[in-house]
Order: structure tokens, then C-alpha cells, then sequence
């Protein structure tokens, strides 16, 4: 299902994973989405006010799309994980950009990765 992952790698063994995977428009809801990210940070389900809070606008590829970014708390001495999701409709076909790991290390690398979302090309 993936047609792209990468591995950022920081300071003190911080890791955050990017993938990029296209999905029919059948993805699900945007808050089935977001629930469901919000669940792999051991958060509850949220109500669509706070997904609407949580939703920006991004330009991926050329086209405009929304940005959410989930922050989760820190448990047992783990520290905080953080997400952020970008998806873009194209051709039938829902873009997902995610990008999931230590929250500092998400959290400083996501100018980079909205420059990389910017940078986005599909192959037709």
C-alpha cells in the first residue's frame, strides 16, 4: 500500500517515520482518519469542532490540500509522539503524507516536511 517510506533519524536516538500512501476516495471519513491517528497516540476520539481546530491549508504538488498535526502525551518516561498527516485528492485517488515519531524530532522537521510536500510530482 505504501509507495514511499523514509526514516528521519535525530539527536538521541530520536526516530520519525514518513510514509506516503494513495488510497481510494473511499479512505474514510476525515474524522474516522483523524480518530483513528489520534488512537495510535493513545488519545480518545475527538468531536468534528476539534478536527475542523486541527485542519490547515498546504500546497502538495502543486495543489491545495490540509495539513493536521496530533500531538500525543507522555506516558511511563516515554516522551510525547507527535503526527503529521497531509492528504490531497488527485484522480480519484486520497494522497496520504504522514509523518509519526518522537514528538521534538516531528515537531523540528516539519518545515522540512512541508517543503517536501510542496516538492511532491506524480507520475500519471
Amino acid at each position: 500500500m505504501r509507495a514511499a517510506s523514509f526514516v528521519v533519524n535525530g539527536p538521541d536516538n530520536q526516530r520519525a517515520e514518513i510514509s506516503v500512501v494513495p488510497l481510494s476516495e473511499q479512505a474514510g471519513s476525515d474524522l474516522d482518519n483523524f480518530n483513528r491517528w489520534r488512537a495510535q497516540l493513545g488519545l480518545p476520539p475527538a468531536e468534528p469542532a476539534e478536527l475542523e481546530r486541527s485542519v490547515q491549508q498546504v500546497e502538495i504538488g502543486g495543489q491545495q490540500g490540509r495539513l493536521i498535526e496530533i500531538a500525543g502525551a507522555s506516558s511511563d518516561g516515554k516522551p510525547m509522539s507527535r503526527i503529521i498527516v497531509a492528504m490531497v485528492q488527485r484522480k480519484g485517488i486520497t494522497w496520504f503524507f504522514k509523518m509519526m515519531g518522537d514528538g521534538a524530532l516531528v515537531a523540528a522537521q516539519k518545515p522540512v516536511f512541508i517543503s517536501f510536500l510542496g516538492s511532491v510530482q506524480y507520475a500519471d
